[in-house]
């Protein structure tokens, strides 16, 4: 494996079967030199797909991965939700601490308050378990973009008034 001060700074795009292209695709390409993209398959279940991102970011452990991109589809079956989370793990426990990094988790700007919720609670859950100074963890709704920050100086987001979205709490 190379040093990190000779690897190639690495994008990673994973997309649930009925994903929207996220916008976030276009900005993780201008900060990176090289991209790795999955796509879920039409008949290719959640777990498989898990299993898919695992295999792909081992092969592309000479690179140093520096944002990744979730493109969720409308799925939230308990199968899909593990998955997802699944994912996110994966995707965040592959960027070097000492380098930092960024996952952005895009759904449709059409999605349901409910749906809302839900990636809002995996930002948090993904903060929680592996988020630190140097990894940031935001969530794309369409064009609008809510950054669930690290935990920097105790700092867990920086998210506005949601109402609805997240239950009529803010999430701080």
């Amino acid at each position: 494996m190379l040093r990190p001060a000779e690897a190639s700074r690495l994008s990673v795009i994973v997309l649930e079967h009925g994903a929207q292209w996220p916008d976030a695709v276009r900005r993780a390409r201008e900060r990176t030199e090289n991209a790795v993209i999955v796509a879920q398959l039409a008949e290719e279940s959640p777990r498989e797909l898990v299993a898919r991102v695992a295999a792909r970011l081992n092969r592309a452990g000479e690179g140093q991965l520096e944002v990744a991109v979730l493109g969720t589809s409308g799925r939230s079956d308990p199968e899909s939700l593990e998955a997802r989370a699944a994912v996110g793990a994966l995707l965040l426990g592959a960027m070097p601490r000492e380098l930092g990094g960024e996952l952005v988790l895009t759904a449709s700007e059409t999605c349901g308050a409910e749906r809302r919720a839900q990636l809002f609670a995996l930002a948090e859950k993904l903060v929680d378990a592996h988020g630190d100074a140097s990894v940031f963890v935001r969530l794309e709704l369409g064009a609008t973009d809510f950054t669930t920050a690290s935990r920097h100086a105790g700092l867990r987001s920086r998210l506005p008034r949601l109402g609805a979205l997240s239950r009529g709490s803010t999430l701080v």
